[in-house]
């Protein structure tokens, strides 16, 4: 059977991590290492949020599904959002438990745009997407360059995905903390020498 049609489903997880870094999103797809890393710490703690505590401080609207998972396979995206509420007006969030530095929300609210486009793409009628982090709220009306942002990001992902040689890295101090830092072809480069990288 020719299954040449069938195209990747991407999760909106790894949309972040490419957003992130996309070096670590092409760990991800390629390396069997990826199968061995552990859920961090924050990851684990993010699992107590008390999502219907959230929806109320937020007042959204009813009726509204928490973690509901979710596919388009025409765009190539699959994923559980943390809240989606209403309905003929939906807001889609995105929570993170902990407060991170303002400069480092780029990847969050690239995941919370994408979870918002693949609820419009699949339930429609989103408003707004929301990214709290912490105590901050940001929210965002969803327009039409977030569907193509989106759009262009799983093309990119599918690219990475065919592709056997890994992107140009992002060498800064985000790669201490990188689940493949001990692989990584990125970190014995002169600049991540010259960042003070060191591989561990």
């Amino acid at each position: 059977m020719d299954d040449g049609g069938v195209r990747e489903v991407f999760s909106v997880g790894l949309v972040k991590e490419y957003a992130y870094c996309p070096l670590y999103a092409w760990h991800r797809l390629h390396s069997k290492l990826a199968e061995g890393v552990e859920p961090t710490p924050s990851m684990e703690e993010g699992k107590k949020v008390e999502l219907p505590r959230i929806a109320d401080a937020l007042n959204l609207p009813h009726p509204r599904l928490y973690e509901h998972c979710l596919v388009d396979e025409e765009l190539g995206l699959r994923g559980c959002p943390d809240i989606v509420a209403g309905e003929r007006r939906r807001v889609v969030v995105e929570v993170k438990r902990y407060p991170r530095d303002a400069r480092r929300l780029g990847h969050f609210m690239a995941q919370a745009r994408a979870y918002a486009v693949l609820v419009e793409r699949v339930l429609g009628g989103v408003e707004h997407y929301v990214l709290v982090v912490g105590e901050r709220v940001l929210t965002r009306k969803l327009l039409e360059r977030d569907l193509r942002e989106v759009e262009a990001l799983v093309a990119r992902l599918r690219r990475l995905s065919a592709s056997p040689q890994p992107p140009a890295p992002l060498v800064d101090g985000r790669c201490f903390y990188c689940d493949y830092r001990r692989f990584c072809p990125a970190l014995p480069t002169a600049h991540a020498r010259r960042a003070g990288l060191v591989v561990v």
